[in-house]
């Protein structure tokens, strides 16, 4: 007659032991998406700054081999200050490409260093370069600003 006396407390503790397991799974499965989402997130961004450091290149490589610099400059009464605070940077391009970027270049700047002893000075030409690139996602964009020496102001036709 051992069937009489027992209650069921086997059937209470396996329904616990569930319902446990469960709100284990689904937070493993919360944390898990979490995680993806930041990696994903960290590669957009990657690329992004990819983008905008390859383009940063570019504009420095033209700079630097250019026989006349200044035919460079995109629009010379524009700050590059205003290039940099637009929210649209590449808006206006069709493509949603991965990794799509460009850069500008602003007008030079002009610094003149006295050598320590002599009269002699020298000008140097410095242009201010600002470059974007975009990841995966509209959210993901990288601007960068690096002034760029291209030699004295001569040989940059000034």
């Amino acid at each position: 007659m051992r069937g009489r006396t027992q209650r069921g407390a086997a059937l209470v503790i396996a329904l616990l032991m569930l319902v446990l397991m469960t709100i284990v799974g689904v937070s493993v499965m919360s944390t898990t998406n979490l995680q993806q989402r930041m990696s994903a997130n960290l590669y957009d961004s990657n690329i992004a700054f990819q983008a905008a450091e390859n383009q940063l290149r570019e504009a420095e490589r033209q700079l630097l081999t250019a026989a006349n610099p200044n035919g460079l400059v995109d629009e010379p009464e524009t700050n590059i200050g205003d290039f940099i605070a637009a929210e649209e940077w590449g808006r206006d391009e069709a493509s949603g490409d991965r990794g799509s970027a460009d850069f500008v270049i602003g007008p030079p700047r002009v610094r003149t260093l006295s050598a320590a002893l002599g009269s002699e000075q020298e000008s140097l030409c410095f242009f201010p370069v600002a470059a974007w690139g975009r990841g995966g996602t509209d959210e993901a964009v990288a601007v960068i600003r690096e002034w760029i020496h291209v030699g004295d102001c001569n040989m940059a036709g000034e």
